[in-house]
């Protein structure tokens, strides 16, 4: 196909801006003249469409215009013009291809390309070679430190154990070929140390349209970070700024829409069931943008998580990929999404992480974002220059716990409306929010208006009555008795009753028979109604902490004042902090003790009004840090 023929079929090409660009100062010297001689040629032409006027007012052959512009324009059908390439004097726009036999003794035909062609009829040769160059690259400790040379013997070698002629190429030469495999030798070197550009991941197509909607794969998992943050206390005007172990993070996101659902940071390095409960709340109830109040972020006006949107309907979870641990195979958690929500459980195999690529992909996004922008609190060697100082191990961290998770809002919030290249352009919360409204998506049974309660448990247990004690009937969950009016009006056979409870607050049970007649609620001893407290807390009370228990009024407390005497332990003061999230469920930046005890007492229960907690000095905890903040 002629040049002429190339502009009637691509008339874009008449343009010479929509050529590639080949810079002048990257071609030699040699060349940088005849290159821009050849793209003024190539130029008038398309601009007058006459090979005759440009030859005469250039002063060269039309021939050679000709031939100059077939070759930038012409060419197969099928194949792309050489274009700019073209220009270069003396370029090789094709790689050269052996027609004739190779050379021999008897029969000269020239040895180019025959070093090529011999490679191509003698495929375990080359594969030889390249196993030789690339062992000396990867040094590995069985193979030589390879030359030019070296290879050039290694190539000699295997042509005789092969029992090549010795009349044919490459002994019809007096090099025998070292000059070919010399740069052959450079070339390969090169193409090893050039990076490879990374692959895109590829997902297979599923043949079902369900694997490809939102929330039909939600993928879990935990991510320890390596930072230390801090909390402040203050002590009536004296402010206490203590050093928190490293947190963990649960994450949650959508497989189809790679849109991260919800987060839970928790200040400890081994996370139970209820924190991962924490994690399904967040991420499935409705809740208000959070305000952010450390000082120099940024506030956050859109939507961080789907919570955040307006729906009307809820979401519901199709099947949930977790790892093998202990806390994902716990009874609640299986409960709660196997039996309530109707969802699939699937566990991965030990020491496999790949088959939840996207989520451990989001955790190296977070560590890249965040996390690392810290100093390591381990590093990989004791020398590491990453590894937090040993001076700086001393002091406390600059960075506050509340500040650590409005940070990781504002990230995520970043990662969720970011344009993604696999969805086509389409931000990931965008996408969610498009399929909840138009596509098919799972519908609970029966709906639920009043929206998920992941904490929300049931438990059937016997009811005690004292034939020798003149009490009111009574049952025994978590160590301690419950009872209420509602068992008064039980009948002598109603031997077992359901109670309903959350595991954050057990201070207060919701009884039922088991025909479910409503029974009312049957409070808990008075020395435990002072502080919310969570299921997990009480039995580890009652199985490590017995003596605190009894240094106070209440066990709550006496745990406590038993922290403080270590707060300046960082795992002590991850206690404290995972006490101080634990009885203030509403987020209050503050808790009373002492004189002010009084009034949480009045509003948490309004039983035995006269009793008086011991007089303390109050405390006052601080959501972000007391010093003078920087950016982040």
């Amino acid at each position: 196909m002629s040049w002429r023929e190339r502009l009637i079929r691509e008339p874009r090409l008449a343009d010479m801006n929509q050529w590639p660009v080949i810079e002048d100062g990257s071609l030699a010297a040699t060349k940088r003249q005849g290159f821009l001689k050849n793209k003024r040629i190539v130029a008038r032409v398309l601009a007058t469409g006459s090979s005759i006027r440009v030859a005469e007012a250039l002063g060269c052959s039309p021939g050679y215009i000709s031939q100059l512009m077939n070759r930038c324009l012409g060419g197969d059908l099928d194949a792309p013009a050489p274009l700019t390439r073209a220009l270069v004097p003396h370029a090789r726009l094709f790689a050269p291809k052996r027609r004739q036999d190779l050379p021999k003794l008897d029969q000269s035909t020239g040895a180019t390309g025959a070093f090529t062609a011999l490679l191509a009829q003698q495929p375990y040769l080359k594969a030889e070679l390249d196993a030789a160059i690339l062992a000396d690259y990867r040094r590995s400790p069985a193979s030589q430190r390879l030359t030019a040379s070296g290879l050039h013997q290694l190539f000699l070698r295997w042509l005789r154990e092969a029992d090549w002629p010795m009349t044919c190429y490459p002994f019809t030469s007096v090099s025998r070929a070292a000059e070919s495999v010399r740069r052959y030798f450079k070339r390969r070197q090169i193409e090893l140390q050039t990076p490879k550009p990374r692959k895109e991941r590829f997902i297979g197509m599923a043949a079902s349209l369900s694997a490809h909607r939102v929330l039909a794969t939600v993928q879990i998992d935990e991510h320890l970070m390596d930072l230390h943050s801090n909390i402040a206390i203050q002590f009536n005007d004296e402010v206490v700024e203590l050093r928190l172990k490293r947190c963990t993070l649960l994450l949650a996101i959508d497989v189809a829409s790679q849109c991260i659902l919800g987060f839970e940071l928790r200040p400890t390095t081994a996370p139970n069931q209820d924190d991962v409960l924490a994690l399904f709340d967040r991420c499935l109830t409705p809740r208000a943008i959070p305000t952010i109040q450390t000082p120099s972020f940024d506030d956050l006006v859109v939507p961080a998580i789907p919570a955040h949107l307006n729906r009307r309907w809820p979401l519901t979870f199709g099947t949930v990929q977790f790892d093998n641990a202990w806390i994902h195979h716990s009874n609640t958690v299986e409960q709660f999404l196997c039996t309530t929500m109707g969802a699939t459980a699937s566990f991965g195999l030990a020491g496999q992480p790949q088959t939840r690529w996207l989520v451990e992909h989001v955790f190296d996004y977070l560590e890249q974002k965040l996390g690392h922008r810290f100093d390591s609190t381990t590093g990989t060697h004791p020398n590491d220059a990453r590894r937090e100082s040993a001076r700086n191990a001393k002091k406390v961290p600059p960075l506050a716990f509340q500040s650590l998770v409005e940070a990781l809002y504002l990230q995520i919030a970043k990662y969720n409306h970011s344009a993604m290249p696999n969805l086509a352009g389409q931000r990931p919360l965008e996408v969610l929010d498009h399929h909840l409204r138009q596509h098919w998506i799972r519908w609970p049974r029966g709906g639920q208006h009043a929206g998920w309660q992941p904490f929300r448990s049931s438990m059937t247990l016997p009811v005690h009555r004292s034939t020798t004690e003149r009490r009111q009937p009574y049952v025994q969950f978590c160590y301690c008795r419950y009872s209420g009016n509602g068992l008064l009006s039980l009948a002598p056979d109603d031997t077992r009753i359901v109670v309903e409870f959350d595991r954050r607050d057990i201070r207060s049970l919701n009884a039922r028979t088991l025909q479910g007649r409503s029974l009312g609620t049957l409070a808990g001893p008075r020395t435990w109604q002072r502080f919310a407290h969570s299921y997990a807390t009480r039995s580890w009370l009652f199985k490590e902490k017995r003596v605190s228990r009894y240094e106070e009024c209440d066990p709550i407390t006496g745990y406590f004042r038993e922290l403080l005497d270590q707060k300046r332990t960082p795992s002590i003061a991850a206690h404290i902090l995972s006490l101080y999230l634990e009885v203030t469920p509403d987020g209050q930046p503050w808790l009373a003790t002492g004189e002010d005890a009084k009034t949480a007492m009045a509003i948490k229960t309004t039983e035995n009004p006269s009793q008086q907690p011991n007089r303390r000095r109050s405390f006052r905890w601080s959501p972000t840090s007391m010093r003078s903040s920087g950016r982040l």
